[in-house]
């Protein structure tokens, strides 16, 4: 084969590469405002239970308190680990 035709398939082969991770990239990205996004409505949310019910009035209330901050520490959670495969990707492009 000539070399040409190799560098060239070797040239789109890593042209092909560099697009995954561009789109990996953006997904992560997209992935990580969306939980920002989240997190924050949740939070707010949150607070509107809190202020809403005083303590001990209704223990319905009180386990929708309890599971609505634990969604939040687990997308939290979810957060930095998407973060962190950003910054990894981030780096092993550089």
């Amino acid at each position: 084969m000539p070399t040409t035709f190799l560098y060239t398939m070797y040239i789109m082969t890593k042209q092909d590469k560099q697009q995954e991770l561009r789109i990996k990239r953006i997904n992560l990205e997209t992935d990580i405002h969306c939980l920002q996004s989240q997190i924050r409505s949740e939070k707010e949310r949150l607070e509107e239970m809190k202020s809403e019910t005083s303590v001990g009035e209704d223990w319905s209330s009180s386990v929708c308190i309890l599971r609505t901050q634990k969604d939040i520490k687990t997308a939290e959670k979810q957060l930095i680990r998407k973060q962190n495969k950003l910054n990894k990707m981030i780096k092993e492009t550089i």
